[in-house]
Order: C-alpha cells, then structure tokens, then sequence
C-alpha cells in the first residue's frame, strides 16, 4: 500500500507466464481518498529488453574505440608509388601482393560519395598546408565497404614543392557499427518510452472516469431516496 492517498509507489517483478515465457511488470498500487486500493500493471519487458541490448552496446563501443588497426602508408608524390606497411591486401580482401602500390589505385577504392570531399582535401593540405585528416569508406574486393579514418602529413622542398606524405589509416568499421546500433536502440527505448506514457495516460484517465461515475452513482442513489416508485422519473434514474 502507499503511505498517503493518491501517492504511487511501483514495483517490479520478473514474472512466468503459462507458456513458460518471462515478463517484467512493473506493479503500481495506489490508494486512494476513500481508502480503496488500486493496482495498476505495465508490461514493460520489451523496454527491459531494449535497455539491456544499449547497455551491451555501449560496452560492444568502448571496446571497439579502444581498438587500433593502423595501416602506414609512404607516398611518393613524384613517381605515384605508395607503399603499405601492414597487410592492406588482407584488409581489403585481395591476395597476397594483388592490391597495386599506387595513387591511383587508393583513389579508385574511395567511395564515390566521398571521393571529392577526400582528393580536395588532400590537395588542400599539399598546396596549402592545411592539415589532412579525413574519414571515408573504401570498397573491399568483394564489393563492401569499411570505414577508415585517414591522416598524414607532407614534405617539401626548398621550392615549397611536395615530394613525399606519410600517413596512417585507421579501420574504424566497428565502431562504426557500434555506433549505429547505439543509434538505432536509443530510437527503439525512445518510442518504447513513449507508448509507456500513453498507457500511463490512457489509465489515468480511467480512473478519473471512474471517479466521476462513482460521484454520478451517489447522487443517482440520493435522488431515488426522495422519490416514489410510481414517479416517472424513477425508472429514468434507476
């Protein structure tokens, strides 16, 4: 029971249906003025559910932020060449040594909506100086995409000419993922949520439905107090 009229205090439960499945319910009782006691229940497993797949999800993304899988890369901005240090044929799914060493091959695996967004800012940070980091996706031999966050830094020569960029790549894939998941299970809590407050309010205006019939049956009762079987309004009333 609540401590005072009016006053709710819910309480939840893990419950066994007959078919053996579990719920969570949480029970709200709730006392009211006339010393009557309520109770209110609200199935709030798929909430639970939702709740706990965030939770794992926001493990699933610390864990895979912490993780680091670099690939250096050594450009030679005159002759095109660009060496790899890491296994970048195994990264993007092509056989020992298939992947070509060159610019030109970089640029093609570059996502097409992407594409422009990187090369400007490459040569934004050859020409200018400006720093060079971007994030893009880049196609696997086998036609899918991961994601890779990209950042170097150039030398020139005495003429302010380029001759060389070293840099490193990151394969963020994961966290990618992760991070979409946690998006998509944040909108799921958000509407589960909100149907919880809709029922809420759906129940609270039974009860104040309720109320109002009690207080019409009192007066209904009273009335016939005062008149007599045989008086018209007596069946209308009753």
């Amino acid at each position: 029971k609540s401590s005072k009229p009016g006053e709710k205090r819910s309480q939840i439960f893990t419950v066994t249906c007959k078919d053996g499945t579990e719920k969570t319910i949480n029970f709200i009782p709730v006392q009211l003025e006339t010393g009557e006691n309520l109770m209110a229940c609200e199935d709030i497993t798929e909430r639970k559910r939702t709740e706990e797949a965030l939770r794992n999800s926001e493990e699933r993304f610390r864990i895979a932020a912490k993780s680091s899988s670099d690939l250096i890369w050594d450009w030679g901005i005159l002759d095109g060449n660009l060496e790899w240090f890491g296994n970048i044929d195994e990264r993007l799914g092509y056989n020992p040594g298939e992947f070509p060493r060159t610019i030109d091959a970089w640029e093609k695996i570059i996502h097409p909506d992407e594409h422009d967004r990187v090369m400007t800012a490459l040569d934004q940070h050859l020409k200018m100086h400006k720093p060079y980091m971007e994030e893009y996706r880049v196609q696997r031999k086998d036609g899918t995409f991961c994601y890779w966050t990209d950042r170097g830094t150039a030398f020139w020569d005495e003429k302010g000419n380029p001759f060389k960029m070293i840099g490193a790549c990151e394969d963020i894939t994961e966290r990618k993922r992760a991070e979409e998941e946690n998006t998509v299970l944040q909108e799921q809590l958000r509407q589960s949520q909100k149907m919880e407050a809709v029922g809420r309010l759906g129940g609270g205006i039974a009860h104040d439905f309720n109320n109002l019939l009690t207080i019409i049956k009192g007066y209904s009762q009273l009335s016939l107090l005062d008149l007599k079987e045989s008086d018209p309004l007596w069946g209308n009333i009753q």
